[in-house]
């Protein structure tokens, strides 16, 4: 009888187009705590969805991101990769990751439901997701109430 693979954290696609993730740690410093992701299109995914969540790491199209080092870094589409991260068992995995928005482009969500973290529950995710429209729509209240300063732009001049 073949062991279960380890699980992971849920499988999900991010809510922004482009998400830049950069370790803060070295994985020397831990076990476990890898960034895993499926090598093919979400509709894919969608259709194995069982077995691929299952094996987990040792399915065929599930590849590991090779982060060693701080400061080794991934760029992806995070709308349209599915990805997930093994269970930390050793030491502590200390990561960035930065989810990149720009209001004047346009649309720029992909998923029909953004989420701030797929783990929050539907109450925590629909208020976050509020609080980011609005701040999104009205920047300056949201930097006021935040008491964020904001600074006036310095007239740029030639020399």
């Amino acid at each position: 009888m073949r062991a279960q693979a380890p699980a992971v954290a849920k499988w999900h696609l991010d809510g922004m187009n482009y998400v830049f993730t950069m370790p803060l740690s070295d994985h020397a410093d831990h076990s476990g705590g890898d960034y895993i992701y499926f090598q093919g299109h979400p509709r894919e995914f969608d259709t194995d969805r069982e077995e691929i969540t299952t094996r987990g790491p040792d399915h065929p199209r599930v590849k590991t991101a090779p982060f060693q080092h701080v400061g080794d870094t991934m760029f992806t589409r995070g709308s349209r990769v599915y990805h997930a991260v093994t269970p930390v068992t050793r030491g502590d995995r200390i990561t960035l990751a930065v989810s990149l928005f720009c209001p004047l482009l346009g649309k720029q969500d992909e998923n029909r439901f953004w989420h701030s973290a797929p783990d929050d529950g539907l109450l925590r995710t629909l208020r976050n997701w509020g609080e980011l429209r609005r701040a999104v729509h009205r920047p300056a209240a949201y930097c006021r109430r935040e008491g964020i300063p904001i600074l006036p732009l310095k007239k740029h001049t030639r020399p």
